[in-house]
């Protein structure tokens, strides 16, 4: 077996010479033999090896005795030991996620963070070809396209999985020969999560009734739609290069979309979803199948998507931006937008700008004082509010009673280049120069004792003090 392991690591490339892993061992089965593996090729690859245990506040004395035994295991092999603990039942219930899912989330959280704290620079964990099979199985119950049908990766960006390529009964006779003993967990053999059920059910029954063999052939098949999708993703990337822009947040897909392959058309709908939610999860084929009937809509149609994600039918494509966030759209030829509600704009430098409006609960002592942040008297503001650059006759108010300062003088005051004055974004209301952006703001629009409503303005995308 420590062959055919060798074999594999070596054919996808996972350890180079002084390595430093950190590696997830939980005491059960295949992280003992991942443990024992990666010890016998310490010498030969020059490894580093870090152990981190995580106690996940589920099973008492059996998970003190857990993380004792693989305490102990790290330091009789001489090897560094971290371990954390956690309350997994508590951490699902603040996150709205099942506890499978907050327990994989917090292993790997702790092991990027031991990683980064040891400038480790890869993470090895132990699953095995069962796990393949289960999660290719699992994925294919929940409806998942391709890239969920292949199983699991044999290496993603700093994760290796050493043991992939090798059955959990292969690692259990390894074990038995070399009389390692290691920890039984027995919520593995609990009904109440869903690998499990496929595990202890599914997997043994289709081996007696179907194929003796069946769990090995499905891992296998991951491997080949792995392949597969391997491929498809190429494609895809390529078509997104071609169809896609994005521009302060906002993505933007063109009409020839649809002449594209259908799978294609999916996987490029779905990457622009993935990208802007920042995540996977609950993004469903049924989301990326509205993005797609939009092209055959009218111009205005909207859809309405999970992470406050919207997408919108355009002349020209389909745009897709947050629920909050607004396409500033030029004003004929110049760098001119109106802002006439609240919610977030994204301005072309980069950088975004929010409105809030805020009621005057109680009497207000303090304003805060922040450059990227700045409180206005709302019921002060009679016009509609534009994010320009400098015109002609624009002025601030720079005194309690009225005193007006033209903006020209205040730039030259303030010693602004003259280059550079032209290229600063302003905040106003007609010629009245409310704020110029990560600078002085019109005292015309003061928090008094009578203010009612707050209109309160954040610049984002910039350095923390000068926005």
């Amino acid at each position: 077996m420590l062959e055919k392991i060798r074999a594999y690591i070596k054919e996808n490339g996972m350890l180079e010479r002084r390595d430093k892993l950190v590696v997830g061992v939980s005491g059960g089965a295949d992280s003992v033999c991942l443990f024992f593996v990666l010890l016998l090729l310490q010498q030969e690859y020059e490894l580093e090896l870090t152990v981190v245990h995580v106690n996940h506040g589920i099973r008492g004395t059996d998970a003190d005795e857990d993380e004792a035994f693989v305490e102990q295991l790290a330091k009789q092999k001489g090897v560094r030991f971290e371990a954390f603990h956690v309350n997994i039942p508590q951490l699902a219930k603040e996150k709205g996620i099942g506890e499978e899912e907050a327990g994989r989330w917090y292993r790997y959280e702790v092991m990027e963070q031991v990683r980064k704290k040891l400038s480790a620079n890869k993470i090895a964990v132990a699953h095995n070809e069962n796990d393949c099979a289960e999660t290719m199985l699992q994925n294919l119950f929940r409806g998942s396209g391709l890239a969920g049908l292949s199983g699991i990766a044999p290496k993603r960006e700093r994760i290796i999985r050493p043991l992939l390529c090798v059955s959990r009964k292969e690692i259990e006779d390894w074990l038995a020969e070399r009389q390692i003993s290691y920890r039984t967990d027995w919520t593995n053999f609990c009904d109440e999560y869903t690998r499990n059920r496929v595990r202890l059910h599914f997997l043994p029954m289709a081996e007696r009734e179907i194929n003796e063999r069946a769990t090995e052939h499905t891992a296998k098949a991951a491997i080949f739609l792995r392949e597969a999708w391997e491929y498809m993703e190429k494609q895809i990337k390529e078509a997104y290069n071609r169809n896609v822009s994005e521009k302060n947040g906002v993505y933007f897909i063109g009409n020839e979309l649809p002449c594209e392959e259908p799978v294609i058309q999916k996987g490029v709908i779905k990457l622009v979803l993935e990208r802007l939610a920042g995540s996977r999860k609950d993004l469903e084929s049924a989301h990326v199948f509205s993005v797609q009937e939009l092209f055959k809509k009218q111009v205005g149609k909207e859809v309405h998507l999970p992470y406050q994600m919207k997408a919108k039918r355009e002349y020209l494509g389909v745009s897709i931006l947050k629920e909050n966030g607004f396409l500033l759209e030029e004003k004929e030829k110049e760098q001119e937008y109106e802002c006439i509600q609240a919610g977030e704009y994204f301005l072309p430098d980069g950088r975004s700008i929010s409105f809030e409006i805020v009621p005057v609960m109680e009497k207000i002592t303090e304003i805060p004082k922040n450059n990227c942040t700045k409180w206005f008297d709302y019921d002060r503001i009679k016009g509609t509010l534009s994010l320009r650059h400098r015109k002609t006759g624009d002025y601030l108010q720079i005194k309690e009673n009225g005193g007006k300062k033209k903006l020209k003088d205040e730039l030259i005051d303030r010693k602004i280049p003259k280059e550079e004055r032209d290229k600063l974004w302003l905040l106003t209301e007609g010629s009245h120069v409310m704020w110029i952006l990560g600078g002085r703001t019109s005292e015309a629009y003061r928090i008094t004792a009578e203010t009612v409503s707050i209109l309160k303005v954040k610049l984002s995308g910039g350095n923390d003090d000068e926005c």
